[in-house]
């Protein structure tokens, strides 16, 4: 089978809400006490979970996203499909318009819904792919929709987007069901925010990722691939081979598991290795520095993360890179999350402009800069490069 496309690397690393924070501020001390947790712990309705498979397309935001409101359907309903139902799942049918999809059953999220979404409410213009602190603003922007609605083309040759195309020919593929009553269905089922595991960019220590799993149920991460993860496909338990070679691109998936030195991932990759895979610790500790690991929280968390955070919109006169404590957040307009009692030094850079650097705290909400051009050189005359040059070259 061909090789599972991957993602870019993402355009900088999150400032968003932090679950550590927020534990603080919950717990009223620092550090942060972990709450108790097993040392090995599975999610009982992995079982329940149906294979997802991307194919070609480089849909794993949405793949990773469906998984996880799964979850959460399943663990607030206790709504699971029957064993005939799981059984029933077809690959690789065409619906009425010519998409390529998988029939799963009932209930399962369309993952090409999350995936366009994000991409829609992130601004991503780049021709595949996305970043999961996205997914996670779409699900508490706009909510999730069925697959049974929004089909997901695996073949990438007649994709259901947003902002709709032909609504009508959808509405012909999906039994009658229209993008407006697609757009109603999502917003009575949105998440209430979403918090980075560790720290404000999605850094967290092993222990923080498995108390987040046994708590959450699962959590999102984004983790760099390489090259040997081709040893993978083919495997019934897929495991991550310790990395080696070059950094081939970057995975979102789901952890809902783990034992003392390895988490569970649920794989979006049918037809080229199994589902319930495994990552290794050692796998963790080498990419840390590139991983981010995010979980979607209640409306209890997320009202504390509103009183200890404020938000900063950063907007610049020319399109810039924004750098937050010399970290690469992404590029303006930008929003980032400020913890209060905390400054943070931001810096904008841009091609052919001066950089700036600013200091902002809890009362900076809006921080625009204002860049200015560097002015290049003037271009000696040719005949004096040329005297220059011979002089050197006699000097030699």
């Amino acid at each position: 089978m061909t090789k599972p496309k991957l993602d870019n690397a993402p355009s900088g690393k999150p400032h968003d809400f932090s679950l550590r924070a927020i534990r603080s501020a919950q717990m009223a001390k620092v550090p942060v006490a972990l709450e108790p947790f097993p040392e090995e712990w599975h999610n009982p309705n992995q079982r329940w979970l149906a294979h997802r498979g991307q194919s070609v397309g480089g849909t794993c935001t949405g793949q990773a996203s469906a998984y996880g409101l799964r979850h959460n359907y399943i663990k607030l309903t206790g709504d699971t499909p029957t064993e005939e139902q799981m059984a029933a799942i077809q690959r690789d049918v065409k619906d009425a318009i010519g998409t390529l999809i998988d029939i799963l059953p009932e209930k399962e999220i369309s993952s090409e819904a999350m995936y366009q979404m994000g991409r829609y409410v992130g601004d991503i213009t780049y021709p595949s792919g996305g970043e999961i602190r996205f997914v996670a603003k779409a699900a508490r922007d706009w909510g999730y929709a069925l697959e049974r609605d929004w089909h997901s083309d695996k073949s990438r040759e007649c994709v259901w987007t947003y902002p709709p195309g032909v609504d009508s020919a959808r509405a012909v593929a999906n039994g009658g069901t229209t993008q407006d009553m697609i757009d109603a269905f999502a917003a009575d089922h949105r998440i209430e925010g979403w918090a980075m595991v560790g720290t404000p960019d999605g850094d967290a220590t092993w222990d923080e990722i498995r108390a987040a799993i046994y708590k959450y149920g699962w959590v999102m991460c984004a983790i760099p691939i390489y090259t040997n993860f081709s040893e993978m496909e083919g495997q019934e338990r897929p495991v991550y081979p310790s990395p080696n070679g070059e950094l081939d691109g970057f995975h979102a998936q789901i952890v809902d598991g783990y034992t003392e030195d390895t988490l569970d991932i649920e794989h979006s990759w049918y037809g080229w290795c199994g589902q319930h895979g495994i990552f290794p610790k050692d796998y963790y500790t080498y990419a840390r520095d590139l991983c981010i690991w995010l979980v979607y929280i209640d409306e209890e968390e997320t009202k504390i993360g509103q009183e200890i955070h404020v938000t900063c919109n950063i907007t610049s006169n020319t399109p810039a890179h924004i750098d937050v404590d010399g970290v690469r957040t992404g590029d303006t307009p930008l929003k980032i999350a400020i913890e209060k009692g905390k400054t943070y030094v931001i810096t904008a850079s841009a091609l052919g402009f001066a950089s700036q650097t600013a200091v902002i705290d809890e009362n900076s909400t809006d921080l625009n800069f204002v860049l200015v051009p560097v002015p290049f050189p003037p271009k000696e005359p040719w005949w004096k490069r040329l005297i220059s040059w011979l002089m050197q070259l006699f000097k030699r």
